[in-house]
């Protein structure tokens, strides 16, 4: 997440919100309590930051995987 938020000058607080909205690449859960984000969706995401739809369409953030 620390990572994320350095790449990409957004709060966390902005980036589940725009994940929520299907803007912003949604997590991969790792295990546990670990998740990461896979770097080619990171990747579109810079490259297009405005223009970017998650192709998942927006995420449910309640659910656990």
């Amino acid at each position: 997440m620390h990572d994320v938020i350095r790449i990409t000058a957004l709060s966390r607080a902005t980036l589940y919100r725009r994940i929520a909205e299907g803007k912003f690449p949604a997590p991969v859960h790792l295990g546990g309590r670990a998740c990461g984000w896979p770097r080619a969706a990171l990747q579109r995401w810079v490259d297009d930051p405005e223009g970017y739809v998650d192709a998942h369409g927006p995420a449910d953030l309640n659910t656990r995987a």
